[in-house]
């Protein structure tokens, strides 16, 4: 795209009031209206050549070789424009209306609730980055954009992948770390040394110093009164290497106290390794114990019934009564109970107490007559002879021998088993092909040289031909492109598959 192409798409005024998101060290980025597309997009804008440490192509590339994810910044395009003040890339994403994390810090009171989804979605975009892997190295709040999905929940991605790098294949470290641009505040111990190995855990000491952020509103290193920025960074400095935390983590409630614990250690390799290991912190928070069941309710107070009236008995252990004018005087409830009446002793009559001995009598005389008569004898029934079977009755000493009758069975007689003799198959032999390399066609418009890996390739790109090289199978293969060794024109990260060929094109 040209200098004319461009300003005619995109309504790009720095100038312009409310068109700056913010500054960084290396470039700004600006909210742009996209006349093609109807919408706001961000621009980031950084010079061509300002610095040796930064290349906004090589971070668009960078972030492109990352899949999709939803914590994670893409690009949709970088252009190279120049004109009369000079060299820049554009490189154009989303616009994020609530800016980064610094900014949802200083505009919102967040609760627990939104603090957890920021938290746990940084985690979960870090964990990926470093599956690749890539260390970020300038992992800070102002790199972290934050946006709101239909239901309200904070979505956090990650940006600014300027400064990141891939790793060795065993996340070891990377190396060069005297050339890192980094944020005093938020920097490892290791990143403030030279010729210190930094491993993917160095972006978990950030992530530490971020969450101590969100949950107290500060950063845990810092100062008060300084005599200028340089004064401030080496205070900040000796802090960090001295690893001193704050005295106020102990009010912290967990699970932001455990993470800030285990990730801001100053020793790497007894610091937290894995950012998958501080989400298990999360998660672990998240498991609350069984509810206890609700107390049974209060039995009903005892009552007392007189002539069908309820009553109540007053409480076995009423309310004292006090003085206080402040307070509600109780007393002790008056309940009057009327005493059940005596029962008046009725005397039987003399008739009635005849009739009752008379029935005594008879039922005596009735009685002795039964007595008097002869019993019938009764044969008892003879108690039944058990029949046992004839093995039952045999002795258990004594062998059973087998009736003449008895025929005898040959058990069958197995056959040997047939093997069947193995059967020779001659097939044609195929030469194993060479796993361990795979082939790399380039097209370019102009003749350059090849970098592979920092290394020049003794083969130079041909112009309007395919160019093969072979290159040694692997991920995160740097690919350079220059002109006498010194004017690059295009830096990828590829990915060579054992015996496959990926053909690249550039158009310059």
């Amino acid at each position: 795209m040209t200098a004319e192409e461009f300003y005619n798409r995109f309504e790009f005024d720095p100038s312009m009031s409310g068109s700056l998101l913010g500054r960084g060290g290396f470039g700004s980025v600006h909210k742009v209206y996209d006349k093609v597309r109807k919408r706001y997009v961000a621009v980031k804008r950084c010079e061509v050549g300002a610095s040796h440490k930064f290349d906004l192509q090589y971070e668009v590339e960078l972030a492109r070789e990352i899949s999709i994810h939803p914590n994670i910044v893409s690009y949709e395009n970088c252009y190279r424009i120049s004109d009369r003040a000079g060299a820049y890339d554009y490189a154009v994403m989303k616009y994020y209306a609530d800016g980064n994390l610094d900014d949802v810090l200083k505009r919102h009171d967040l609760n627990d609730n939104a603090k957890r989804q920021i938290l746990t979605g940084i985690l979960q975009g870090l964990a990926h980055l470093h599956q690749i892997p890539i260390i970020h190295r300038d992992f800070k709040t102002a790199n972290i954009l934050v946006d709101r999905d239909a239901s309200g929940n904070w979505i956090p991605t990650i940006a600014d992948f300027g400064l990141s790098r891939l790793v060795n294949a065993d996340m070891s470290h990377v190396l060069n770390n005297s050339q890192i641009a980094h944020t005093p505040s938020y920097a490892a111990p290791e990143q403030l040394l030279d010729n210190i190995a930094i491993r993917p855990n160095t972006d978990l000491w950030a992530f530490g110093v971020m969450t101590y952020k969100v949950v107290m509103g500060r950063l845990p290193f810092r100062v008060e009164e300084t005599t200028g920025d340089w004064d401030a960074s080496n205070k900040i400095r000796s802090l960090v290497l001295e690893g001193k935390l704050p005295a106020d983590i102990s009010t912290i409630q967990e699970p932001y106290k455990s993470v800030i614990r285990q990730c801001l250690v100053a020793d790497p390799n007894k610091r937290i390794q894995r950012a998958e290991d501080v989400l298990k912190l999360f998660n672990k928070s998240n498991t609350k114990a069984p509810a206890s069941p609700p107390a049974p309710p209060p039995p009903p107070p005892p009552t007392h019934s007189f002539d069908g009236k309820t009553k109540i008995y007053p409480p076995s252990k009423p309310a004292k009564p006090t003085t206080d004018e402040k307070t509600r005087i109780y007393e002790e409830p008056k309940i009057l109970v009327e005493p059940p009446k005596p029962i008046e002793k009725k005397r039987f009559p003399w008739a009635m107490g005849l009739l009752i001995c008379s029935i005594v009598f008879a039922g005596g005389v009735l009685y002795w007559l039964s007595s008097k008569k002869e019993s019938v004898p009764v044969k008892p029934i003879p108690e039944p002879v058990a029949v046992k079977s004839p093995a039952l009755l045999l002795s258990p000493k004594k062998e059973v021998k087998p009736s003449k009758d008895t025929i005898k069975i040959a058990a069958p007689v197995a056959k040997p088993a047939t093997i069947a003799k193995p059967v020779a198959v001659t097939q044609p032999i195929k030469k194993a092909k060479n796993l361990t390399v795979g082939y790399l066609v380039i097209y370019t418009k102009q003749n350059l040289e090849v970098y592979v890996d920092n290394k020049l390739q003794p083969k130079i790109a041909i112009a309007n031909l395919k160019n093969t090289y072979e290159i040694a199978a692997g991920e995160g293969i740097i690919l350079k492109l220059a002109q006498q060794g010194s004017i690059y024109y295009q830096t990828s990260v590829l990915t060579i598959e054992p015996g496959k060929t990926k053909e690249v094109r550039y158009y310059f």
